[in-house]
């Protein structure tokens, strides 16, 4: 009896040691919108915390950078402002977080294509997510094993992601597209770099 409970535990520590998420860094990519705007998009990663910024350049030069942390305790998104003068802090409840107009992921089907590595990551599955209104190619990585289900919630506009939370996989989402029903590009994110490091608190409040 005691034998079994012995290799019970060690099955358990195993198991949850495969699956636990240990990527600490920084991914950096940039996403354009089907108006033709562009940004740039920080990931901070680290354990169980994820927080990500943005920041984009007017035709005045001005740049704007926003970051923002899911508190899924609190059911709010923390939101950072970055400004000369300093930092400017609120938070945004759940509720508040809307999905733009035709933004619909109801009754999709779901295409698994080809596995593939690349110099950051040993494994990277192709998605595609698809309905009669919406199609997303979303590459994923579960080198990074992060449930957005979870999150859910607080990425109600992002395509990449919700393809990834209907999916049901964990991973986090590198390259994606997505297109409505006629083929015109709604959202467009390409992977950058990858920097494996070690992040500080700061970045998660």
């Amino acid at each position: 009896m005691l034998k079994s409970i012995f290799v019970y535990i060690i099955a358990m520590c195993v198991y949850v040691g495969a699956t636990a998420q240990d990527f600490e860094g920084i991914i950096e990519m940039t996403q354009e919108t089907a108006n033709g705007l562009k940004y740039d998009l920080k990931w901070f990663i680290k354990k169980d915390q994820i927080a990500y910024e943005i920041s984009s350049t007017s035709a005045r030069s001005a740049q704007t950078q926003l970051r923002f942390v899911p508190q899924p305790k609190k059911n709010t998104m923390l939101m950072i402002t970055h400004s000369d003068q300093g930092d400017n802090k609120s938070e945004i409840a759940t509720t508040d977080i809307t999905a733009p107009p035709g933004f619909n992921f109801d009754d999709v089907t779901i295409e698994e294509g080809e596995e593939s590595s690349s110099d950051d990551f040993k494994k990277i599955q192709q998605l595609v997510v698809k309905n009669e209104k919406l199609s997303t190619e979303v590459d994923v990585t579960s080198d990074i094993n992060i449930n957005f289900k979870e999150y859910a919630a607080y990425f109600k506009a992002d395509y990449g992601i919700y393809a990834l939370v209907k999916s049901g996989k964990k991973g986090f989402p590198l390259n994606s597209v997505t297109k409505d029903a006629l083929g015109n590009i709604l959202s467009k994110t390409t992977l950058k770099s990858v920097k494996r490091m070690k992040v500080s608190d700061k970045y998660f409040q």
